[in-house]
């Protein structure tokens, strides 16, 4: 093994540990993050190297890639209070450039019920390079924003199928959520694109579903730099800046059981939410507006249709974007229909959330619509 007396120490604040997105507090050697996005290191040097991450993991899961495959995973829910180095030995390849990725799996708040486990914000506090290694800027030339509810964080997507109840509840475990698993890194994978993610389960734009969400509408956490605080994000500032963004929100509004905001409020609601993302990413950012497929049986109960000529869901979202673009003149929005079969419980995931066979149907269908788009990737 390498050794690491003559290691290159490099501070949490340091810009060369790069975090997806530029969604972090940085200051006083440390770096502090919650949404689920990715500390991304650049490693140039040939042969084995030891890399050490000095982490307050905050009870989150993570996964750590190198050039895009697994390497190590790691659930840290019962020491979530501690500091702790973690160190992985990574092998000789070919290239003399390495891509590190540590994904952060879970979202800004997510609870285990047994045993209890609530998740904090995660405190990066340094990285060490065993000798004849080092890190270098780097920042990718394609690049998707990710803004919605439970469905784009992967609630549940690695869990078994199971319905919203207390049976199914005090069986959620937080290494059930898992964003690499999601539809919206599956599209990223094929498009070679970096991800950013702003997920929080149960928001509306409206109203949060009941009993979920916190008292905050997706357009403020949208606007923050911790999904925890009140911090702002500095649009203006930040070096990351998106070619899409996909907005994947509204189930709970109409379906998240409390009784539907009318059309004219949704409307308003996500006209707004439209309007705000498109002040901080201006054109020739695309906008892609997300129907959301609900077909389990707690939703089918309740109402829901899938079909395209007059379910509350397809019609409440078609009337925003269509409003959108009648204020605006924007043409560079689109409204996106996941079609296919979503079969349940085949396709589930935990309390009625999909799993990864639905995501994968998710990120085929938006795929298959920036394909046929001018996206500027430059």
């Amino acid at each position: 093994m390498p050794s690491l007396r003559t290691a290159i120490h490099y501070e949490g604040d340091d810009p060369r540990l790069r975090i997806a997105g530029d969604r972090c507090v940085r200051g006083d050697g440390s770096c502090t993050f919650d949404f689920q996005t990715s500390l991304e290191l650049c490693l140039t040097g040939s042969g084995e190297c030891t890399l050490s991450i000095d982490l307050t993991a905050g009870g989150n899961g993570f996964d750590l890639l190198v050039d895009g495959q697994l390497h190590s995973m790691l659930e840290t829910h019962r020491q979530w209070r501690r500091r702790r180095t973690y160190s992985f030995v990574l092998p000789p390849l070919p290239s003399d450039t390495r891509c590190i990725s540590l994904v952060k799996r879970t979202e800004p708040v997510a609870v285990q019920l047994l045993p209890y486990c609530r998740v904090r914000a995660a405190t990066l506090h340094g990285v060490d390079l065993s000798e004849g290694h080092a890190l270098v800027d780097h920042t990718p030339p394609r690049r998707i924003e990710f803004v919605g509810d439970s469905n784009l964080a992967a609630f549940g997507v690695l869990g078994a199928p199971s319905t919203i109840g207390l049976r199914g509840l005090f069986g959620l475990g937080l290494s059930q959520q898992s964003i690499r698993h999601s539809w919206a890194h599956m599209l990223c994978r094929m498009c070679v694109a970096e991800p950013c993610v702003i997920g929080w389960s149960g928001v509306g734009v409206v109203q949060n579903a009941i009993g979920t969400g916190g008292k905050h509408r997706i357009a403020e956490i949208y606007e923050r730099c911790l999904g925890n605080d009140g911090s702002r994000f500095d649009f203006a500032t930040a070096a990351w800046s998106p070619q899409i963004v996909c907005v994947d929100v509204g189930a709970n509004d109409v379906y998240g059981g409390r009784a539907p905001p009318s059309e004219a409020a949704f409307v308003d609601a996500y006209v707004a939410l439209l309007q705000l993302i498109r002040r901080h990413r201006p054109q020739p950012c695309l906008m892609l507006c997300i129907v959301p497929r609900l077909d389990t049986p707690v939703y089918l109960a309740a109402g829901y249709r899938a079909d395209d000529d007059g379910g509350m869901m397809q019609s409440y979202l078609r009337s925003a974007v269509d409003a959108y673009e009648r204020a605006s003149g924007d043409q560079l929005v689109r409204l996106v229909s996941i079609a296919g079969v979503f079969a349940w419980p085949a396709d589930g995931g935990s309390l009625e959330h999909w799993g990864v066979r639905a995501h994968k149907k998710y990120a085929d269908a938006v795929h298959a619509v920036v394909e046929r788009l001018p996206v500027d990737w430059v």
